[in-house]
């Protein structure tokens, strides 16, 4: 079996500089204080989760988007220390998904 060299990815994870244009946009289009605070939310994710957007968002007949069941409370007794999310799978993953860990400071 031959296989077929990868092609450029046209759609990157979130990049800083990216991440920095986006949340300025949003301070020019969005409708609400709620509007805003969601898709800079968002962003924020896809931003330190090495995550695509349509990784974050819901896209039709996608299995590669995060779900609440895919994110966990880690906690050390009574205090919250992190969030980890563990996507079900990833665009190239190749059956091997690793869970990714935001610690909290």
């Amino acid at each position: 079996m031959i296989k077929k060299p990868k092609s450029q990815d046209p759609c990157l994870p979130v990049s800083l500089e990216l991440l920095l244009r986006l949340l300025e946009a949003l301070k020019h289009t969005s409708q609400s204080y709620w509007d805003y605070v969601l898709f800079a939310t968002l962003f924020v994710l896809a931003y330190h989760g090495a995550l695509r957007i349509s990784e974050c968002a819901t896209v039709p007949r996608s299995n590669h988007t995060v779900k609440m069941e895919n994110v966990t409370q880690l906690y050390k007794g009574r205090d919250l220390i992190a969030y980890q999310m563990q996507l079900e799978s990833h665009k190239h993953s190749e059956g091997q998904v690793k869970p990714i860990r935001f610690v909290r400071q």
